[in-house]
């Protein structure tokens, strides 16, 4: 399982959100000591859910492909904020 730990204080207020988005690369998004935990700071574990079927070259594209959405939806939402 591949794994990238990122900071989200905006899309930690909808996390509903954050599972859509992920959900729609394959990812899931655990709190930041693990699965079922809280995200503390907004700080996130997403992983990919899919392991088994697919090269290692396809998981690390999608890993990349959602983590990039979650980024530009994160500045987007800070943006929004600061206006």
């Amino acid at each position: 399982r591949g794994s990238v730990m990122i900071v989200l204080p905006e899309l930690n207020k909808d996390v509903h959100k954050l599972e859509e988005i992920c959900a729609g690369f394959d990812l899931q998004p655990r709190g930041s000591s693990g699965e079922h935990s809280a995200a503390v700071g907004g700080k996130w574990d997403i992983s990919n859910k899919q392991r088994i079927g697919f090269t290692e070259v396809q998981l690390v594209q999608k890993m990349i492909d959602g983590v990039k959405k979650l980024i530009a939806l994160e500045e987007e939402r800070v943006a929004a904020a600061a206006s």
